[in-house]
């Protein structure tokens, strides 16, 4: 499951929980094009320390709307609990034109501080 709210006026929070399908993105796409649409460039602050698994799908449907929005996607904070969203993290940010950093779970505030003083 993902929820999706503005965490403020630049930034779009996404909180995933539990398996996360392809589905789960396909329901928040019109709501993530109308932020767009009315705001322009957002960044992003990604909970993902309780996600269980993600479905093929859903990470074909992720890179699918990275692609499609690139212009509309700042700065992104991936919040997690496990080394391996740390690691796939870095290796976004590698690829990804705006800046991805990681914060543990446990490092809430800063992840939302860093996003607020990034350019």
């Amino acid at each position: 499951m993902i929820s999706c709210r503005l965490e403020d006026e630049t930034t779009v929070e996404l909180d995933m929980q539990g398996e996360v399908t392809a589905d789960d993105y396909r329901k928040i796409m019109p709501q993530l094009k109308d932020y767009f649409n009315k705001k322009g460039k957002m960044k992003f602050l990604i909970v993902v320390d309780r996600v269980r698994s993600f479905s093929l799908g859903a990470v074909f449907q992720d890179i699918k709307l990275d692609l499609m929005n690139l212009k509309n996607i700042g700065a992104t904070a991936i919040v997690g609990d496990k080394k391996s969203q740390e690691i796939m993290t870095k290796a976004i940010d590698k690829v990804f034109p705006e800046k991805v950093e990681f914060f543990e779970d446990t490092h809430m505030k800063e992840a939302k501080d860093w996003l607020q003083n990034v350019a």
